[in-house]
């Protein structure tokens, strides 16, 4: 184990390769019987994610054999592009309606979700700009306001779609950034308090968000209700009990909890495999994201350290916020469970962003002789 933690791109490695896994027998038990009905096919969904996989699969590889010194320089503009794409989804004949959000571009046959992406792109943005201003970041002006105003800019066109969810998640992951970069704790609180109004008028100005957060307190209430979600996602929780039911072997999937290959796909593990299949995936999200802060430790150049520690904690927030949504201790949020939920969109830039901590890993020597001057 010493020899092999001595190689935490290869434990990464292995540990995405058996959350995909576990995604793709999870997707099928979750979505067999659906699918037979619907499409006339029980393995639709999983065809589908395997389909999707392997577009990942190409984006992975590519993104971590482009040469690290083009992604370094191009990182800005790459994020700003990001940020555009959001306004495909408002093109005639492009963007794409669904359940009352307009979050979605048809492009080729195929639908594609652009916040998904902007997740990347902010990434490589936030390690651009505090990598070459982090000495400034303790001033107000010149060092936080510019990044919060980009992040700030993609937060509000992903809340106009609405997708709540992805905008407090890209927002954590950018102020998480923003102190490992060295921002100043004074900042950090003055800028915490400065948004709480907005997030209470976001919270409490649509007539949705309230219910979800009420019922998110006291699901019971209405159980056949706003709180049907919820209350089914716990009643899986607690069937699968330490051993779980086996793997097919779940009830609430039989039309009972929605979603259960996307959104609370964590439920379906939960009633299959019980507790212990719980802790299982929490554990390889673990070491995930332990082999990926190694990664960043070793890596002498600041860009890539911050590139490697956003990707990862974006991933770690994303799991323990979906997650935490199924247990009942978050509102609802649509977050899909990385790597393991059914979606084309999410599953293709995780995986570039791991082919781009892949990126860093491989390139770490090179770096550490090309510019030594930026050596921790």
């Amino acid at each position: 184990m010493r020899r092999l933690w001595k190689k935490p791109a290869l434990v990464l490695q292995f540990a995405v390769a058996f959350l995909c896994l576990v995604g793709w027998v999870l997707i099928f038990s979750a979505s067999g019987v659906m699918a037979g009905e619907q499409y006339g096919d029980s393995f639709y969904f999983l065809k589908k994610q395997v389909m999707w996989t392997l577009f990942g699969l190409a984006g992975f590889v590519f993104a971590s054999r482009i040469p690290y010194f083009f992604i370094r320089n191009a990182a800005r503009w790459i994020g700003l592009v990001c940020i555009l794409a959001l306004l495909l989804v408002y093109v005639p004949n492009l963007g794409m309606v669904k359940n009352g959000a307009r979050r979605w571009i048809g492009l080729f046959g195929l639908s594609l979700q652009p916040s998904e992406f902007v997740k990347i792109g902010l990434i490589l943005y936030m390690a651009k700009f505090i990598s070459e201003r982090h000495q400034r970041l303790v001033e107000l002006r010149r060092g936080v306001i510019p990044p919060l105003l980009v992040l700030g800019t993609a937060c509000v066109l992903i809340l106009l779609e609405p997708d709540f969810g992805s905008a407090v998640l890209i927002g954590s992951v950018g102020i998480v950034m923003l102190y490992m970069g060295g921002i100043r704790l004074v900042h950090l609180g003055l800028m915490s308090v400065s948004v709480m109004p907005f997030l209470y008028l976001l919270a409490w100005g649509a007539e949705y968000r309230r219910r979800r957060l009420l019922v998110f307190l006291r699901p019971w209430d209405d159980p056949m209700g706003d709180g049907f979600q919820v209350v089914q996602s716990l009643i899986a929780l607690g069937t699968g009990g330490l051993h779980g039911l086996g793997i097919g072997g779940s009830v609430q999937k039989l039309y009972f909890l929605p979603y259960p290959y996307s959104d609370f796909i964590f439920a379906i593990l939960g009633e299959e495999t019980g507790l212990m299949g719980c802790c299982v995936v929490l554990g390889l999200y673990g070491v995930l994201v332990l082999a990926g802060f190694s990664i960043a430790s070793r890596c002498p150049d600041l860009f890539g350290r911050l590139l490697v520690s956003g990707v990862v904690t974006l991933i770690a927030l994303q799991a323990i916020i979906h997650a935490a949504v199924v247990a009942g201790m978050l509102p609802t949020k649509g977050l899909p469970l990385p790597l393991i939920s059914f979606g084309g969109s999410s599953l293709v830039a995780t995986f570039i962003g791991l082919g781009l901590v892949m990126n860093v890993a491989r390139m770490e020597r090179v770096i550490r002789d090309q510019v030594p001057e930026m050596i921790r």
